[in-house]
This record gives structure tokens, sequence and C-alpha cells, in this order.
């Protein structure tokens, strides 16, 4: 029980963080036609440090390295088909609210639709870790890079907050909105807050 809780406390805390930094970029996109600072030098290394997190975070979910990723999804869904968490699962049953009876095969199935939906977003995740292996992990930087959209990006974290639903969401009968993210001061807020300190000043 307490592998499979520590693992959904990781996974959570790297979804969290993908939220937040896509939420950052996305504004960023949004206010950038409109607002001549967000191309200045700060918000230039910010963007920079966003999705420098993005794509090491995102990796961490979605690369398959089983010996270096130990929060990886893939290899994550391929253990519970092997039976590898069969006895935390039902200890887990046994102890949740959930009043639906469930099973270790239905459990196994679920993986089964997450491995799924994982290849059909393949592309956009390669794009990810390509990106953060060939930009962020390494001095000699490949300038000749296909980013992903932000779209992509955005598609993939639901992917991964999809997969963390429906795996321990499943067994607790619970939903997790990722979504929210920073509730007070965002980044629009911020931006507002610069726009009027600078209007004050001309």
């Amino acid at each position: 029980m307490q592998e499979l809780n520590k693992w959904f406390d990781d996974l959570s805390k790297l979804i969290q963080d993908s939220f937040i930094t896509y939420k950052h970029l996305s504004v960023i996109k949004e206010l950038n036609a409109e607002t001549k600072f967000l191309n200045e030098d700060f918000f230039v290394f910010f963007q920079y440090q966003q999705w420098f997190m993005l794509t090491i975070q995102l990796s961490k979910i979605f690369e398959c390295k089983p010996r270096t990723q130990k929060r990886n999804i893939i290899t994550f869904c391929n253990k519970i088909i092997k039976g590898d968490y069969k006895e935390e699962f039902e200890f887990i049953l046994l102890q949740s609210k959930c009043s639906n009876p469930l099973s270790y095969a239905d459990f196994v199935e679920k993986a089964n639709q997450i491995r799924t939906k994982i290849k059909l977003n393949q592309v956009a995740i390669n794009k990810i870790i390509n990106v953060r292996n060939k930009v962020y992990a390494h001095t000699d930087i490949e300038r000749k890079i296909d980013f992903p959209t932000i779209e992509e990006v955005k598609s993939i974290i639901d992917l991964a907050s999809f997969s963390y639903n429906n795996l321990r969401g499943f067994m607790y009968g619970i939903s997790t909105d990722f979504s929210r993210g920073i509730n007070n001061l965002t980044m629009k807020d911020v931006v507002r807050i610069m726009q009027r300190g600078l209007s004050k000043k001309e």
C-alpha cells in the first residue's frame, strides 16, 4: 500500500507542476502581442525556465526508462498488467469507501486503456522528450528541434491527468482536478500589476 500511494503522490506533484508551467506559458502567449515587456530579457528567460521544467517533468512521466524514470506511467501500467500490485490493490479496496465492486482485472483493463491512449499521443510525447534531451539536458544543443506546440503540451498534461484519475481515482472512487493550479496571484495578475506600474511611470 505504501509503494502505490507514494507513486501516486509523486505523480500528482509532477502533473501539478506541469499544469502550472503550462498556464504560465499559455498566458504569455495570449498576451504577448499586446504587452511589449513580455519580449524583454526577464520574461524571455522566464519562458526558457518554464519550458525547461515542463519538458523535464513530462519526460519523467512518459519516457519509458524503468531504471531512471521511477514515476513513468508506461512502466507502472506494465507492472499492473503483470500483476505486481495485486495484493496492494486488494488491500486498498478493503479499506476504501468505493461502493462499486472492483477487481484487479478491472485495474488491468484501465492500465491497458491508458497504454493505448499513450500510443495515440506518442508523436507529441516524443517531441517533448526530444526537446528535453537535445536542448535542456545536454550542452551540445541542437537548434533545429521540432518543439511541441502549447496545444500539444496541454493534450499531454491532460493525458497525465487522465492516467492518474483512471488509476488512483479508479481505486478510491475520486477525481483530482489538476487544472486549478495556483489560485492566488496568477501570471495574468502579475502582468496586470506590471502594466499598471509601468503606465504610472509614463
